[in-house]
């Protein structure tokens, strides 16, 4: 099932999606955590989720347009576009 699971994360890639941010770092620039959040299609605790490249300062929270450039397993690798894309 992981299999399926990992290879329709593939062919998400080049896609555009709209990526809801459960996890950023605070306001201490020295948080190493990564931006990560869920697509419409990624259910929690079943689906992989969405590793943001590039998040700028988001917050968690906020809906951000994302491409899909790469899949790690389950999880779909994105990077922000248009006005969402960090500066």
């Amino acid at each position: 099932m992981e299999e399926l699971t990992a290879q329709r994360a593939e062919d998400r890639i080049g896609t555009v999606v709209d990526v809801l941010v459960e996890q950023a770092p605070g306001t201490d620039p020295a948080d190493d955590i990564e931006v990560t959040g869920r697509a419409a299609h990624q259910a929690p605790e079943v689906d992989g989720e969405c590793v943001v490249l590039d998040a700028g300062s988001v917050k968690v929270g906020e809906l951000v347009r994302c491409e899909v450039v790469d899949s790690a397993g389950v999880d779909l690798v994105v990077r922000p576009v248009g006005a969402d894309a960090a500066p």
